[in-house]
């Protein structure tokens, strides 16, 4: 899993850094693509902060 999260990172940061050096042709493409990253980097986040409340309820259940 967290393997290829940071490949998804990776990629992500590659995608952004090619981005930022093709210049001001396409403001309304460049716009759409963000929107796009924005949606897919809150559905991970999301996907993550679950897992992330399901461990702390297993400890928790676990300590007590």
């Amino acid at each position: 899993m967290s393997e290829s999260l940071a490949s998804g990172e990776k990629q992500a940061v590659q995608h952004l850094s090619t981005k930022a050096k093709g210049g001001g042709a396409g403001g309304d493409m460049r716009g759409e693509a963000h929107k796009r990253r924005n949606a897919a980097m809150k559905r991970q986040v999301l996907q993550l902060w679950h897992m992330g409340a399901l461990e702390r309820k297993c400890k928790k259940t676990k300590k007590e």
